[in-house]
């Protein structure tokens, strides 16, 4: 008999490994567990017990196993069985159900986790990555107290010619460039790009550049400026030569963009985590994974129990973009009791112990 996984905690502050369970309460969609099935026909049992080894410490739980077969799809019932105090130990078999490539597992309706003291706690309701517009902001207030404010910072790469027009241009001189470390980019202009190319304008030149544009923006009016459309400290334009060059003058050192994120419209968990926890006093980030995604979970860790609150002010302009609600929530004072934690793992049987 092989383990397959051990219940281990989620980012919900509610959720440890050592898991009360009584009879009433919790929703099917709780906290779910996942884990690979990649054993074909191999049955699975669920084993359940308390921290002494017994399974006296509760009353009853129901289980419930989802399978699917991608982790993007919804996953689809397989098996539904109840688990009570003189039991320990539920077998599901697997047979014919060797397209399942992964599987859920959680408790059911009728069963309800029981956690710690813990501090109130917002769930994203937006999976990773996130997307806001530079300057956006999260404002929050931890126990009642004033507002704290935190700001998403991010600017593009951008250059500017050192030499205005007007500019002398042959036929056939090039400009060589790269967008955010990608590949070399080579613009090459001919004397149909300019009214007269002994006198080329800055936006002849821009004109020339935007047909190409797709990683970034060219722009000027008397002089020619190179912007990346990516806004982070991940945007950069870096000149790398071309004949062109030798009239606008741009300098061949790299350009980085600047602000908290690499990338303003792709910012990811341990963006916001570095960002939030160092602008916010009293809170926490930690991840949420479920099926449908990656959420965080901002909690206060200032003060546990059902005395603290926590809340995302209104007035904040990046809250439905990262997906916190504006509700004001408060912690809970559960009073810890470990009493089921369960594995689940591989069995050879086929009978089903209830």
């Amino acid at each position: 008999m092989t383990i397959l996984i051990n219940r281990i905690p989620r980012a919900l502050p509610t959720k440890l490994p050592d898991q009360s369970m009584t009879a009433t309460g919790c929703t099917a969609d709780d906290n779910p567990d996942l884990f690979k099935y990649n054993r074909g026909n191999a049955n699975l049992a669920c084993i359940l017990e308390s921290t002494s080894g017994t399974t006296s410490s509760f009353e009853k739980a129901e289980i419930q196993l989802w399978g699917y077969m991608e982790k993007s799809q919804k996953p689809s019932l397989i098996y539904s069985a109840e688990v009570d105090s003189s039991d320990g130990k539920l077998v599901v078999p697997m047979i014919q159900k060797n397209e399942v490539d992964y599987i859920v597992m959680r408790q059911a309706s009728n069963s309800n986790i029981i956690g710690p003291t813990a501090g109130a706690f917002l769930l994203s309701s937006v999976p990773y990555p996130h997307s806001v517009t530079p300057a956006d902001n999260i404002i929050v207030s931890v126990d009642g107290s004033a507002n704290q404010t935190s700001i998403i910072d991010a600017a593009a790469a951008t250059i500017t010619c050192a030499t205005s027009e007007t500019y002398a241009v042959t036929s056939g001189m090039n400009l060589t460039f790269e967008i955010d470390k990608g590949d070399e980019q080579d613009v090459i202009f001919i004397p149909s790009d300019f009214v007269d190319p002994a006198v080329g304008t800055a936006e002849e030149i821009v004109t020339k550049l935007l047909v190409r544009a797709e990683d970034y923006v060219p722009s000027g009016t008397t002089d020619v400026t190179l912007t990346s459309n990516k806004k982070g400290i991940g945007s950069s334009v870096k000149i790398t030569g071309g004949t062109l060059n030798t009239v606008l003058n741009f300098s061949t050192t790299i350009v980085s963009g600047t602000g908290d994120v690499a990338d303003i419209t792709a910012i990811t968990f341990a963006e916001e985590k570095a960002l939030f926890e160092a602008d916010l006093s009293g809170v926490t980030l930690t991840l949420h994974t479920d099926y449908s995604g990656t959420y965080p979970v901002l909690t206060n860790d200032e003060t546990l129990g059902s005395t603290g609150t926590l809340q995302v002010i209104a007035a904040s302009t990046a809250d439905a973009k990262i997906g916190f609600a504006n509700t004001i929530v408060t912690g809970c004072s559960n009073t810890y009791n470990p009493a089921c934690k369960y594995q689940l793992v591989y069995d050879d049987t086929s009978s089903i112990i209830v």
